[in-house]
């Protein structure tokens, strides 16, 4: 399965905020930069929604925090190349689109992310109609 990004935002890199589509999103203070290790995930709560927030290779991204199979936390995954792997039963979701890989056809809303100070905060949609960007479209199997 291979993700073709659609999405009208980019996450953040190196506390630079690029592309951002601020016009669609409310962003939230979610954690502290500080409380996020390389290549684990945080769980934060936003409002109703409960969000992994993850930084590796120097990038931020925000997904939902449940995998789709069984609902277990994203949070505890492995992360691996801008992947993060289901603890339980290896579920594979791309932390720049939230495309399933491996041939899981699942998706998982992801969120825009920026930086502001010593804060992380989260883009939610502001039609609350879905959580996070969920439109298969975006994601493309072969």
């Amino acid at each position: 399965m291979v993700c073709v990004e659609s999405m009208p935002f980019e996450v953040k890199r190196s506390g630079i905020t690029v592309n951002m589509s601020d016009e669609a999103h409310i962003f939230h203070p979610a954690c502290k930069l500080s409380e996020i290790e390389d290549d684990r995930g945080v769980p934060v709560e936003v409002g109703d929604r409960v969000i992994a927030i993850f930084r590796t290779e120097g990038d931020y991204y925000a997904i939902d925090d449940t995998c789709p199979h069984k609902g277990v936390p994203l949070c505890d995954g492995l992360v691996d190349q801008k992947s993060v792997t289901c603890t339980w039963h290896g579920w594979r979701f791309s932390l720049e689109t939230g495309c399933g890989l491996d041939g899981n056809r699942s998706k998982v809303g992801r969120y825009p992310v920026r930086i502001s100070g010593e804060n992380v905060e989260v883009g939610i949609p502001r039609s609350n109609s879905t959580h996070g960007e969920q439109v298969r479209a975006g994601c493309n199997s072969e």
